[in-house]
């Protein structure tokens, strides 16, 4: 679940750095609250959610397993 939530969360920061970039030259405020609802609102949100509710998945997958 953590590998999701992980790719899911790249997926996320993708999709939010291309709209970003794509407004950034059309209106700098739209790229701004769009850059900054994924990176602070989603992307933080699904890290929260990775690293307390499915600690144990992720620390196996990044190699720290736990007993």
């Amino acid at each position: 679940m953590a590998a999701i939530l992980g790719y899911g969360g790249i997926f996320i920061g993708a999709v939010g750095i291309f709209f970003g970039l794509f407004y950034l030259s059309e209106d700098p405020s739209t790229a701004l609250k769009i850059f900054t609802f994924n990176a602070v609102g989603c992307l933080v949100t699904l890290a929260f959610i990775r690293h307390v509710l499915f600690y144990k998945s992720d620390a196996q997958r990044m190699g720290w397993e736990t007993s």
